[in-house]
């Protein structure tokens, strides 16, 4: 039987930016590798300060990636550099979980992500789609 005098968790968030928790295609390159190429992945959330995603292409922590983001309509596209902090195979065949961390990124830019974020969960309250 639950001791129901205990505070219950409430699932807050404790992440130091707010999260647009949508997913979008965004353009990625690996800095400095061979193939200057650029990948399309989809991403789960972001924030003004970073983004998770998922992708086939093994990454390593402390990789830099360039990225190209159409994140609001009628905007440009961001243009920004990341590190990847934390890395999670999963699934089979193998997708990576990728944090990555903003290291570039103009302050308009990081504003414009900022605001949607905020516009979003104005309009969604509970934070996430469907929640």
């Amino acid at each position: 039987m639950a001791n129901e005098s205990l505070p219950v968790y409430s699932g807050a968030e404790k992440r130091r930016f707010k999260r647009l928790w949508k997913q979008f295609v965004v353009r990625i390159q690996i800095q400095g590798a061979f193939s200057k190429s650029w990948d399309m992945v989809l991403i789960e959330n972001i924030s003004k300060g970073g983004l998770f995603f998922r992708t086939p292409t093994e990454l390593k922590p402390g990789m830099i990636l360039n990225f190209k983001i159409n994140i609001a309509l009628n905007k440009h596209a961001i243009s920004c550099v990341g590190r990847v902090i934390h890395l999670r195979p999963v699934g089979n065949p193998v997708l990576y979980e990728a944090g990555v961390s903003f290291t570039e990124i103009d302050e308009s830019d990081a504003a414009l992500i900022n605001s949607t974020v905020e516009e979003f969960l104005a309009k969604n309250p509970g934070g996430k789609p469907g929640a």
